[in-house]
């Protein structure tokens, strides 16, 4: 046993209710260095925001001299283009539950990335600190409390099934270094798995806790961490997550069940009291949002949407080794981008295929049970994403409301439990024959021969593995850049990491994951100081100034017909403005403008909305780009302007609008917006 497991109680020794845990003040450690890295980093307005995209005004004073290290990202515009000016906007209102910006007023305590101070904040726990901090603290912090929920949730996760420190701090480093989290940097991801992990956590520290005060404690935390879990609303990421976590903890229960060590009274107990409270709260939670809720269900997309799944991405699949090329030359991806084809370092076939050599008997009893309910979402997932599913399975599981690409959260997780489980586990156990008849020295001889030449054989296909993928994205995708040298090498990395967790070489392995991870994915978000772009912009000022200007005007509301470098600054200005993404549609605006539901399909959905003046005395209409994006073309100096009470148009462009009058001409960025009041 490693010598983190000496130092447990010797009484936990034969015990197979938890792995054997080391020293309680080691594990402290780590989230307190880690907590105390990220406070750091907070309260120097420290993030990983992209919104230097945007630039700032004058170009003297580039956003850019704000980036400490990396590039902002265009293709993180579901932060720097949606989350981030939304958040600044609502600092001006106080985060309040309701938002009037946009098409419609939106209750934001349903929408997962927006801070509010309605009582469901409490278990959104990375929204609260934009509450009573400065706008970049309060940012950064929100930054790096999410990070910190998913490390510390599977560094928790970890010690408890397999009791081994090192495992734990490596791979929950490694774990949040993924490509994908890094890509798909939302609390939809990101704390999706780290609550989740901490509810499991907690639910099975009830189910075998001795003492009144341990299981009260431990069922409020289990409790907690559900309801906040089920407040994400993001079910294609949850899914997922829900069915490993699901197959783990019932396989803990079920081997502690059959040892004796629990009984089926305290299990009922703690699920049946876990659940009537967690469904009591959101109960609770439905009834105030049920009109908001309803409308995001009922909506084309994201709602209604249903998959087969099958249909894998190979891009994405095989995609992680890659990520370095992959986030200084993504934009040369051939139908797609780099956050659709991010991915996690595949771990769960080679510890199949390492398993399926020494066999799933010379585990310990402990670590047979985890592994197999690891193993068996493994393969659910994996088959779904692979080839699909009957259809009587996939409801059953909810997975045919899981897009194939966001499955491999699933893959990913399980992966990660399935390693951590079979490096941890002790492969002799069970050889009793061999112990009785050979010594402690030969019987050690015999495990690392059979490990290595295993790990080995797992090395060698995980090399020819992403060398083929890697060359499939090199054939498909020319104009990243990808060359032989370099696939080979981050392939020959990704074999050293695996083969290493193979043959049960935690802490080479661990550190080397750690690099793997830091060369990959690191560098997709950028360390930025501050938010400039949306918070000291001129253009916001000017905009700010004519408004004040025309402060009797009942007509205050903005709509921009410039890109994002406009509209952005101006919604986080905190003026009225219709030009925000669509949360999710105000039915009764679009029927009574359009005149019925005739074109539902189009509007019923969550959307970047993009405007288009219409010719005078024209009607209103919807045009659908893409699956998240459609425009809307009306008469501005029409009955659907009145409507939405606009007020003030911007544009690059001269309008001739029999209602405009010309008020300002701003220049931003190196570019001349004209300025119109609407009569």
């Amino acid at each position: 046993m490693d010598s983190t497991n000496a130092m447990a109680d010797s009484s936990c020794a034969s015990s197979p209710k938890v792995a054997n845990r080391p020293n309680s003040r080691l594990i402290y450690i780590f989230p307190c260095v880690l907590a105390a890295t990220f406070a750091i980093l907070s309260l120097l307005g420290i993030s990983g925001t992209s919104i230097g995209v945007l630039n700032s005004d004058p170009p003297s004073q580039s956003s850019r001299s704000h980036v400490i290290a990396g590039t902002p990202q265009t293709i993180r515009s579901d932060e720097w283009d949606v989350q981030t000016p939304l958040i600044v906007a609502q600092s001006h209102s106080g985060f309040s539950q309701t938002m009037g910006v946009g098409l419609g007023v939106h209750d934001l305590s349903v929408i997962y990335d927006i801070p509010t101070r309605s009582w469901s904040t409490i278990f959104k726990p990375w929204d609260v600190f934009p509450l009573f901090l400065s706008l970049d603290q309060g940012f950064a912090a929100r930054w790096w409390a999410m990070s910190f929920i998913l490390i510390i949730g599977i560094y928790a996760l970890l010690l408890e099934l397999t009791g081994r420190l090192d495992l734990a701090v490596f791979l929950s480093l490694g774990f949040w270094l993924s490509p994908f989290f890094q890509w798909w940097y939302l609390d939809i991801s990101i704390c999706t798995v780290g609550l989740g992990a901490f509810a499991l956590l907690f639910l099975l520290r009830a189910i075998r806790s001795e003492g009144y005060l341990k299981f009260v404690r431990n069922l409020v935390g289990a409790i907690y961490f559900a309801v906040a879990f089920s407040l994400i609303i993001y079910p294609p990421f949850q899914i997922p997550v829900i069915i490993v976590l699901a197959f783990v903890g019932i396989a803990d229960v079920g081997l502690n069940i059959s040892s004796k060590s629990i009984r089926w009274k305290r299990v009922v107990i703690t699920l049946g009291v876990t659940g009537v409270a967690s469904v009591s709260i959101l109960a609770l939670f439905y009834l105030e949002n049920r009109n908001a809720i309803r409308a995001i269900n009922n909506s084309v997309y994201p709602g209604q949407r249903r998959s087969l799944g099958g249909q894998a991405s190979l891009l994405q699949l095989l995609s992680a080794p890659f990520g370095l090329t992959l986030s200084r030359f993504g934009n040369g991806l051939s139908g797609t981008n780099q956050s659709e084809i991010s991915s996690f370092l595949l771990f769960g076939p080679f510890v199949l295929l390492q398993l399926f050599r020494t066999g799933l008997k010379s585990l310990d009893r402990r670590s047979r049970w985890l592994l197999t309910g690891a193993s068996v979402s493994f393969g659910l997932i994996f088959t779904w994403y692979l080839i699909g599913l009957p259809n009587i399975i996939a409801g059953l599981f909810l997975l045919n409301r899981v897009p194939v690409g966001r499955s491999i959260i699933g893959i990913g997780i399980a992966g990660l439990l399935m390693i951590a489980i079979f490096s941890s586990a002790d492969i002799s156990s069970n050889h009793q024959s061999e112990v009785e008849s050979s010594s402690s020295g030969r019987l050690k001889l015999w495990k690392v021969r059979s490990l290595s030449l295993g790990a080995v054989l797992c090395g060698l296909v995980v090399f020819v593995t992403y060398v083929w993928g890697g060359e499939i994205l090199k054939v498909t995708s020319p104009d990243i850049h990808l060359n032989s040298h370099t696939i080979i090498l981050f392939s020959l990395m990704a074999a050293i990491v695996i083969g290493l967790f193979a043959a049960q070489s935690i802490r080479l392995g661990g550190i080397s994951f750690l690099i793997f991870g830091i060369i990959t994915a690191a560098v997709v978000n950028p360390l930025y100081i501050g938010l400039r772009p949306l918070t000291e912009s001129s253009l916001a000022t000017d905009l700010e100034a004519i408004s004040k200007h025309y402060a009797l005007s009942s007509e205050r509301v903005w709509l921009s017909y410039a890109g994002a470098n406009v509209s952005d600054p101006l919604e986080a200005s905190g003026l009225p403005t219709v030009n925000a993404v669509q949360l999710y549609p105000d039915s009764s605006f679009w029927v009574s403008v359009l005149g019925g539901t005739s074109s539902s399909s189009i509007w019923n959905r969550y959307a970047h909305v993009s405007f288009v003046s219409g010719t005078e005395g024209s009607k209103p209409k919807v045009n659908l780009i893409s699956a998240d994006s459609f425009s809307f073309t009306f008469d501005p100096c029409g009955p659907t302007a009145t409507k939405l009470h606009l007020g003030f148009f911007i544009s690059q462009e001269i309008m001739n609008n029999s209602c405009f009058v010309k008020v300002s001409s701003i220049s931003y960025q190196g570019a001349t917006y004209q300025v119109y009041r609407r009569q």
